[in-house]
């Protein structure tokens, strides 16, 4: 009997599995913390030197190319648990302009748990533009962890070369490729056997064009292949859950190919552009 009664004291002590839920998530560990404000201190003050000393050993030339504006009044928006080891963190800014006003900026960065502490992966500048492109892309409730390439499709008149859009889910769930919408005139679309993209996999679509050449004098909609308008795109729409999310991805036709261009007017040995 006193074996029982212990035995349901202890259990009354355990938390429910219930009463996790409505409670405020787990905090980040102490150290990443005073990593993450060590960083920016030295970022806001300009101290490049102590601000290297958190940046992850295989992103050294990204942060050492990048060239950042001066900054202020940063602050920590978000920790967001990848796993143990690493933790998506988001920081909000404002960044000093050449006019000499302040803008508000924001930046999302995976800092990981190495032997040397933690330490950010910095984004180099063309990481910074795929991410902005994919927000300006995406609906408003795209989780950013489902990206999508390319930022722009190229299509060739008369090739057998199809445009591929790439799926990568970030995701810890599944998603569902719902639909790939396009102009079934001009393009026609080859949707992948298996339409569920499991988490942490990519998947591909394949595009093949079949409208006819801008520089068609009969093209009954003849456009400018340098500058798409907002009807050149094709949009994927993907099941998350219980709800639909939509992607706008534009497309070129023959864009202009420097290499090809060379081609063509050569009339003699020469040496290619570089």
């Amino acid at each position: 009997m006193r074996t029982v009664l212990s035995l349901i004291l202890i259990l009354a002590v355990l938390p429910s599995p219930g009463t996790s839920k409505g409670q405020d998530p787990p905090q980040p560990p102490a150290d990443l913390k005073e990593a993450v404000e060590s960083y920016w201190t030295g970022l806001a003050e300009g101290d490049k030197a102590r601000a290297l000393e958190h940046v992850h050993p295989q992103t050294l030339n990204a942060f050492l190319k990048r060239n950042e504006p001066a900054l202020r009044d940063w602050r920590v928006e978000e920790y967001q648990e990848i796993d143990a080891d690493r933790y998506r963190v988001t920081t909000a800014f404002k960044s000093l302009q050449p006019t000499g006003g302040l803008a508000p900026s924001k930046i999302r960065e995976t800092w990981q748990r190495t032997e040397d502490g933690w330490k950010v992966r910095v984004l180099s500048l063309q990481e910074q533009r795929q991410a902005a492109y994919q927000a300006l892309r995406r609906s408003a409730d795209w989780p950013e962890e489902l990206e999508v390439f390319p930022q722009t499709l190229k299509f060739r008149t008369g090739s057998d070369q199809p445009g591929v859009v790439v799926i990568r889910n970030g995701l810890r769930q599944e998603v569902e490729i719902t639909a790939l919408e396009a102009d079934p005139k001009l393009i026609e679309v080859k949707m992948p056997r298996e339409r569920t993209v499991p988490a942490r996999t990519s998947a591909r679509i394949a595009l093949y064009w079949k409208g006819p050449s801008p520089e068609d004098d009969n093209a009954s909609d003849q456009r400018d292949a340098a500058e798409p308008s907002d009807s050149d795109q094709v949009t994927l729409v993907m099941t998350i859950g219980d709800s639909r999310r939509r992607f706008s991805i534009p497309y070129l036709v023959d864009p202009e190919d420097p290499f090809l261009e060379w081609i063509k007017g050569q009339k003699g040995p020469a040496k290619p552009p570089r």
